[in-house]
């Protein structure tokens, strides 16, 4: 038996629903931020706060785009004070939340 090749509009439906599987996929930030990280994290940006470091984790993990990510960071960062020059700790953060939003390639 012979298959028929997908058309054109469908290979774009089957790459439109993968893209959409993708990006729904957010990883929670507990997996990417290593133990050693989140005792600077909290000594550096959250006042030794197991409490605030929490608060942000869990807010963070309701984003559900790259853009609110950014607007929550920007908002921790006015509430905490946070430096963003030379501010390893800062640096560190922000990778680690970008990292979220980057696809899982299996």
């Amino acid at each position: 038996a012979v298959i028929p090749e997908p058309t054109q509009l469908e290979r774009f439906q089957k790459m439109e629903a993968l893209h959409k599987e993708v990006s729904a996929i957010r990883r929670d930030l507990r997996e990417i931020i290593d133990l050693n990280k989140s005792f600077i994290f909290k000594a550096e940006l959250f006042n030794q706060s197991n409490d605030l470091y929490n608060q942000f984790i869990n807010e963070m993990n309701t984003t559900r785009t790259e853009d609110n990510a950014f607007i929550l960071l920007n908002n921790w960062t006015m509430k905490m004070n946070w430096k963003k020059d030379d501010n390893k700790a800062f640096e560190l953060l922000e990778k680690a939340v970008e990292k979220r939003f980057l696809p899982l390639l299996s």
